[in-house]
């Protein structure tokens, strides 16, 4: 199929092609010309060596950067408010300070990376964040901890916008969700680890003079710096350009560009697509979303140990018993994500996360014994991550031209970091360790989430309705509408999924 043909502004036609689903296997499905699959051994090829190489290198830098940021909760068990004595809600501000950067950056990493693409942004953002843990190791005193916890908002806010944007360029819409459960798998995955690497420093405490804490934020911050050179030299700025790829892969991927909505023409800002998605109520209500949904992952993900040791443990076991709540969040998230993918549907699972969620908070704060309680964490373990990521995932998919997209996934994570501010103060010293006020706001959020996803399902089940009205009646009155492809997802022939 030619690629003038999707950008000659006549009706574009609807054609029998074979298509590629999640698992693997082709299937036989009706798509509109842009979005076809011109050789579907070269896109097998292309998904396999992305997949083991790309999208393996984005999950790892995620992995690194989840075990920088939530290390914090793990510090505390090990004696990091007792050592830089904290009092009161001091601790509760260090956690919440980090996103007071984090929040604001996200937006102009998102938009600097169609400048100078994901292999610059994310190497200098690693370097950034190991070197600031590091540093945490030698903090002597409160106002020292806050300045390491905004140095490390400022460089790990560029991780995200970078790993959403790179995914969104290399994957198709139906391919998406399988991709972020890897990068999400491996946050859950870092937490688990976390937990494990505390457990070793407790061992290492007063070995060269040094707190085990401090050893934790030393070993964690080399381990990132330690990985530098293999994105400096495997990661590339242009998904074409892979190492990887033989020279007829290369020609593919350039092509590929031209039947994937998220194709991005060249590299100059269009200020049209901002102020689109400026315009566009779904980046503020999916921002929204995201809020209630991160201030559970997050404040669970910093606090989930302090919980468990709540619950009777010693702070040693309940640094080993982050390994299997975080186990059960990785595979049930690796689950969901390939079977959302292999049914290309968004809403049942983004609703029923938000529902097992609170399911699982009204049990923890409901419950008085130990054993109950801690078989609630496993039940708002399964889709802790799942939920912030669908959203992103289905908000991302249904959003058109690449800066409207950057900005809408920019904001998306702005509005859904700010629970980071939040969370340290609804999880208040005060309430350790039960944390009831805390956990009930989650439980409300998570109710809250569920509607805003009600809400999406039904209007972009009437907006295709709309347009498909449009279409036919063009049809029948033989003036058809033209294709406007410049227009992204506004474009009458643009159908949104759900």
């Amino acid at each position: 199929m030619s690629e003038e043909k999707a950008i000659s502004g006549k009706e574009p036609v609807d054609v029998k092609v074979s298509s590629i689903t999640e698992d693997g296997v082709l299937n036989e499905a009706v798509i509109r010309d842009k979005e076809i699959i011109e050789d579907v051994g070269l896109e097998k090829r292309v998904l396999f060596k992305m997949d083991a190489y790309l999208v393996a290198l984005l999950s790892f830098a995620y992995f690194l950067a989840s075990l920088d940021k939530s290390n914090i909760g793990n510090a505390k068990l090990a004696g990091l408010t007792e050592d830089l004595n904290l009092v009161g809600n001091q601790y509760g501000n260090a956690v919440s300070v980090m996103y007071a950067t984090y929040v604001s950056l996200e937006p102009l990493y998102a938009n600097l990376l169609g400048i100078f693409g994901p292999k610059v942004v994310l190497c200098f953002c690693l370097t950034g964040w190991s070197v600031v843990s590091i540093c945490t190791s030698l903090c002597r005193n409160y106002y020292d901890l806050i300045a390491c916890r905004v140095l490390l908002g400022v460089f790990e806010s560029g991780l995200y916008p970078c790993v959403n944007m790179s995914l969104t360029l290399m994957f198709r819409r139906s391919q998406l969700a399988k991709r972020f459960s890897y990068v999400f798998g491996a946050s859950a995955i870092a937490q688990a680890f976390g937990g494990l690497i505390s457990y070793g420093c407790t061992t290492m405490d007063g070995k060269g003079g040094r707190k085990g804490w401090k050893w934790m934020y030393i070993i964690e911050g080399s381990i990132s710096l330690f990985f530098l050179p293999m994105y400096l030299f495997l990661l590339p700025n242009r998904v074409e350009n892979f190492f990887a790829f033989n020279s007829e892969e290369k020609e593919y991927m350039k092509r590929r560009y031209h039947t994937m909505s998220t194709y991005k023409e060249n590299d100059k800002i269009s200020w049209n697509d901002i102020l689109s998605a400026l315009k566009d109520f779904r980046t503020w209500l999916t921002g929204a979303i995201q809020f209630c949904l991160d201030l559970t992952s997050y404040g669970l993900g910093t606090f989930m140990p302090i919980i468990v040791n709540g619950l009777g443990f010693t702070s040693v076991r309940a640094q080993l018993l982050m390994i299997p709540i975080y186990f059960v969040t990785a595979v049930s998230y690796l689950i969901l994500a390939r079977v959302s993918d292999k049914y290309c549907l968004r809403w049942p699972f983004a609703v029923s996360g938000c529902l097992i969620t609170a399911v699982g908070l009204a049990i923890v704060v409901g419950a008085t014994q130990m054993g109950v309680r801690f078989f609630g964490l496993f039940i708002v373990a399964i889709p802790l991550y799942f939920g912030p990521s669908m959203n992103v995932v289905w908000i991302s998919g249904n959003t058109n031209n690449f800066y409207k997209r950057a900005t809408v996934v920019g904001l998306n994570q702005l509005i859904g970091n700010a629970s980071g501010v939040v969370y340290g103060q609804i999880f208040s010293t005060a309430d350790s360790p039960r944390y009831i006020k805390g956990l009930s706001v989650c439980l409300a959020t998570q109710v809250a989430a569920g509607f805003g996803f009600v809400f999406l399902l039904f209007y972009y089940r009437w907006e295709n309705a709309r347009r498909e009205r449009l279409i036919t009646e063009a049809r029948a009155n033989d003036t058809p509408l033209p294709d406007t492809p410049e227009k992204g997802d506004k474009n009458v022939y643009f159908k949104y999924s759900y």
